[in-house]
């Protein structure tokens, strides 16, 4: 048996068949907007809306077929500097009182890693190559306690740290080491010392 349509019903037909036969027109053809004032009540068997379905975001309202959305992001990174001093310990002439660079004498350096702000400094390595000075410069091993050749994780000011048995000799023309994480606001070190030829 088949259903009947009455005009009525066919005048909703032919409305939603002219609204098909829009959605299929090829690129270009005109975008699709929605109805002045939808989403509201219709008058008529024939009163079909365009209706999109979005809500108000932050730059448009709702109803408009797009949405909008900011989020702020902060990218917090370690301020890191370097910096390397040298310290006359003593000479072969007047010890550890007001000693000289002169030959024979021990000379520390210090190596000082400052993170100024933001995040922690993490995975930090020191490497210095005094081989260029090879020639007047010799390094002094064991002259940390328990025999230690260099200092690490010392503080900004070159005091503290823990001695390394790094197996450096007098032959030792590169000093390396990793430091522990430092923190935004603090600083840590790595001292070595070399004698003067």
């Amino acid at each position: 048996m088949r259903a009947r349509i009455s005009v009525k019903d066919q005048a909703v037909v032919d409305a939603l068949r002219q609204r098909v036969d829009a959605a299929q027109e090829p690129l270009g053809a005109t975008e699709v907007t929605a109805s002045a004032g939808a989403n509201t009540a219709g008058t008529g068997p024939t009163d079909i809306e365009t209706v999109l379905a979005d809500g108000t975001g932050v730059t448009d309202t709702d109803y408009e077929g797009d949405h909008s959305a900011q989020h702020s992001v902060t990218v917090d990174a370690a301020d890191v500097s370097v910096a390397k001093t040298s310290t006359v310990i003593s000479d072969p002439f007047n010890g550890t009182t007001n000693p000289k660079a002169i030959p024979g004498a021990v000379v520390e350096y210090c190596i000082v890693v400052t993170n100024a702000a933001g995040a922690d400094a993490t995975n930090i390595s020191i490497s210095d190559d005094f081989s260029s000075e090879a020639a007047t410069l010799e390094f002094a091993p064991d002259e940390y306690a328990t025999g230690g050749d260099i200092m690490v994780d010392g503080d900004g000011s070159c005091t503290g740290g823990t001695s390394v048995d790094a197996s450096y000799t007098t032959s030792t023309t590169t000093v390396s080491s990793a430091l522990s994480d430092i923190a935004g606001g603090s600083a840590g070190s790595l001292r070595f010392r070399v004698t003067i030829r």
